[in-house]
Order: structure tokens, then sequence, then C-alpha cells
């Protein structure tokens, strides 16, 4: 459990640094796309940790 935990904190920290690139570049499609994608690592982490606390 905690390796998976791990590994999507590393998956939450990679899309949020190509948030950030998207921005920088004015890619606004783009950063919709990521951040769709980050909401979706967002509520896998909740239904992982629901259970641990």
């Amino acid at each position: 459990m905690q390796d998976q935990l791990r590994e999507l904190k590393n998956k939450m920290k990679l899309k949020k640094e190509e948030y950030r690139q998207a921005v920088e570049r004015h890619e606004f499609l783009e950063q919709h796309v990521i951040q769709e994608e980050i909401e979706q690592l967002k509520m896998e982490w909740h239904q992982m940790t629901k259970g641990i606390s």
C-alpha cells in the first residue's frame, strides 16, 4: 500500500510540473487536460487513504 501511495504521489508531482510548463507555454488546452488528470490522481489518492486513517 505504501508503494502505491508513493507511486501516486510521484505521478502527482510530475503532473504538477507538466502543468506548470504548459502554463509557461500558454497552452490552455493542455492545461485543461493535465488539470483533469491531476483531479483523477487526487481522487485515487483519497480512495487509497480513506481506509488508512
